[in-house]
């Protein structure tokens, strides 16, 4: 227990909120993190290659605990499988149908906003949705989350599946054909536990 709020004082903590905003959106946007002092929350987001598109929001619990949203629309989720599920191997496998399903993903990041008016990031998730109406809610450690947003980490990068198109021998085709493999594996095993 120690450990973790020694992480959440690390990651999570305002150094200055920009005074004279209206809005708990525009305080989080606006505000530095000690984790990373070299962008704002909303640079960091709105710079972010990952996603196609970042939805803000606030709203207040029924405990009163004010908190900020934002959702990122995973950039390319849904053309990254169907290109997994045109190789000419992983199409091939039996049960690759839970690929044609997959509707997409989205990074769900929540912070909660202090009686000081400070704030910290206190909950992330990624939702994978599927047609049929399925869906998976996987928890993501903070640090790890603002690590991937502050460094720019995409998470389906269809470049990485270029090599599914050469020859199968190649070794550019073995590398495509083994990431290809291990995403084909990831979003089974996600489908199979989702509700």
């Amino acid at each position: 227990m120690k450990i973790f709020a020694a992480l959440s004082l690390m990651v999570g903590f305002v150094l200055f909120p920009a005074p004279g905003h209206a809005g708990n959106v525009d305080l989080v946007k606006s505000g530095v993190l000690k984790f990373n002092q070299s962008l704002t929350v909303g640079e960091a987001f709105g710079g972010w290659a990952n996603c196609a598109a970042t939805e803000w929001r606030q709203f207040e619990t029924a405990r009163g605990q004010r908190v900020v949203e934002s959702v990122c629309s995973i950039k390319d989720a849904k053309p990254f499988t169907m290109k997994i599920l045109a190789s000419k191997v992983v199409g091939n496998i039996s049960g690759a149908d839970h690929l044609s399903k997959f509707s997409g993903a989205k990074a769900l990041f929540q912070w909660t906003i202090n009686k000081d008016g400070s704030f910290q990031l206190a909950r992330v998730e990624v939702r994978y949705d599927w047609s049929d109406g399925k869906s998976y809610h996987a928890a993501m450690g903070l640090k790890d989350a603002l690590t991937n947003l502050f460094n720019n980490e995409v998470d389906f990068d269809l470049r990485i599946l270029d090599g599914l198109d050469s020859e199968i021998g190649s070794e550019q085709g073995l590398a495509a054909l083994k990431t290809a493999s291990a995403y084909h594996q990831l979003m089974y095993a996600l489908y199979e536990r989702a509700e």
